[in-house]
């Protein structure tokens, strides 16, 4: 369980009202506060609403200061097998950046939980 922590899950529009939907079974499941951020693609575009397509410096902007007590759920489709998202930014940069919170990359939510 991770009571006292906050998980930030942070999608594209077309996924972030259903990943919203979930954010109450998963603070019940996990002792956690919930927050899902819906991610405004400025890299491709607005229009561009699916979270794979994500820019790493896009997730950085919406992150803002996390605190050391935030587990950030990224999109793992988002990044390609180098750990780049599609503007090229690293995925250990968007880590180093966002610290103290830990990032957490994963295809779906169970799988970033059961990584921790």
């Amino acid at each position: 369980r991770l009571e006292g922590s906050r998980i930030r899950i942070f999608s594209g529009r077309s996924m972030a009202p259903f990943l919203s939907a979930l954010a109450p079974r998963l603070e019940g499941a996990t002792g956690a506060l919930v927050e899902v951020s819906e991610v405004a693609n400025r890299y491709f575009g607005e229009l561009v609403t699916v979270a794979g397509l994500l820019a790493g410096r896009d997730l950085l902007e919406a992150a803002g200061k996390p605190s050391a007590r935030d587990l950030i759920l990224i999109p793992g489709e988002a990044l390609n097998p180098e750990g780049l998202f599609v503007d090229s930014f690293p995925l250990e940069e968007l880590r180093r950046a966002l610290e103290p919170a830990r990032v957490v990359p994963a295809l779906e939510l169970t799988q970033a939980l059961r990584s921790l």
